[in-house]
């Protein structure tokens, strides 16, 4: 019987290509990681979004309710004093003066984060404007967790819902003192609202 010789041989992997291997992995870990927090980002963005809009079909709804029930002056005791946005027009195609088209004058509801949780706690004793804006909501919206976030509605009191900000994330609202600052309107540009994490839902 022949022996066959086995060769054996030494050649392995050089430093080089080790390196050139471990570059590789690097860039490619760091392209998935960057696109995985984008992604992240993206898909948090979009929950506001969602969410603004929802509080946004589920307070039409409502309207849509109150008008046909003849009750929608219960829309002018929404805020602590259906605060006037002095520098606020929207301009309603439906409504026309003298045959030129009608700026409205724009009241607003804010909500806090915790304002829900606390009317759930003591509903007969809370604050009868927001209790109010709870209960209307509440009909038409199913998940009710949602109340537990930052929201804002612009709205004119004869029924036109302008806009909804929504975060469960930013505390923002009209004046000073806020991360976000509604009143300033001219500075809500997209890439502010993804920012901070806010959402906006717009018939506009």
């Amino acid at each position: 019987m022949e022996k066959v010789s086995i060769r054996q041989s030494n050649k392995g992997f050089t430093l080089v290509e080790i390196c050139v291997v471990l570059l590789l992995i690097s860039v490619l870990a760091a392209i998935t990681t960057l696109s995985l927090i984008s992604w992240q980002e993206y898909s948090i963005n979009r929950k506001q979004e969602d969410n603004a809009e929802l509080i946004y079909m589920a307070l039409k709804n409502k309207i849509a309710q109150l008008k046909s029930d003849n009750t929608l002056k219960e829309l002018k005791n929404w805020g602590s004093k259906s605060s006037n946005i002095a520098s606020f027009t929207y301009t309603n195609k439906y409504h026309t003066v003298d045959g030129a088209l009608k700026n409205d004058t724009i009241y607003y509801f804010l909500c806090d984060k915790t304002d829900y949780e606390n009317y759930k706690k003591n509903p007969a004793t809370y604050d009868a404007n927001k209790k109010l804006m709870f209960e209307l909501l509440s009909e038409y919206l199913h998940d009710k967790q949602l109340l537990k976030a930052y929201i804002a509605i612009e709205y004119s009191d004869d029924g036109i819902i302008y806009a909804v900000y929504y975060s469960d994330r930013t505390k923002f609202g009209y004046g000073a003192g806020y991360e976000l600052n509604l009143s300033q309107k001219s500075g809500l540009t997209e890439d502010k609202l993804y920012e901070k994490v806010v959402g906006v839902y717009s018939s506009q």
